[in-house]
């Protein structure tokens, strides 16, 4: 019996990482909850993140060379239009990246 419990929980696959010991939902393979710290992505230079073999659609990664973050849309690596230290402010022009 205990075999068998340990088994399925294995196969769950769903991971939760707070400090609180709560479940994520249902319908997330992976939930990152904190009220006092933030999530930090892999950060890379364009030449680390080029040697990527096959990179998923959808991979994310922060360019320190660029300092950006930047995502794999499944041809090719799109960064966001603005750098993360730069601020929007009401009446500023924007360009949105598919335009």
């Amino acid at each position: 019996m205990l075999i068998l419990f340990v088994m399925m929980q294995q196969s769950y696959g769903q991971v939760s990482i707070n400090t609180d010991g709560v479940n994520p939902p249902p319908s997330a393979m992976l939930e990152v909850k904190s009220t006092d710290k933030g999530f930090l992505p892999p950060r890379m230079t364009t030449v680390q993140r080029n040697s990527i073999e096959n990179p998923a659609e959808g991979l994310n990664v922060y360019n320190t060379d660029k300092k950006m973050m930047e995502v794999f849309d499944g041809s090719r690596w799109v960064q966001f239009e603005y750098p993360i230290s730069n601020k929007m402010t009401c009446g500023q022009d924007f360009r949105d990246v598919r335009d």
